[in-house]
């Protein structure tokens, strides 16, 4: 017998900034700048998906986090 539930997403976690907060290039779709104004190492655009990647150095003492 299947049972059918209520399926629900990944709440969105807390520690991490919006994509609104994020300069992106218009053409790449690629985020250039957090809003800190740090430039990620890398940064990639797929499928309405947007990841940068940060030095830990960059991010662990930036004002902007909890």
């Amino acid at each position: 017998m299947l049972k059918s539930s209520q399926l629900v997403g990944k709440a969105p976690a807390q520690e991490k900034l919006p994509y609104s907060s994020f300069e992106v290039d218009e053409e790449t779709q690629k985020i250039v700048l957090c809003p800190n104004k740090e430039i990620p190492q890398m940064s990639y655009f797929n499928k309405n998906s947007h990841t940068a990647k940060f030095k830990n150095e960059q991010c662990e003492n930036c004002p902007l986090r909890n």
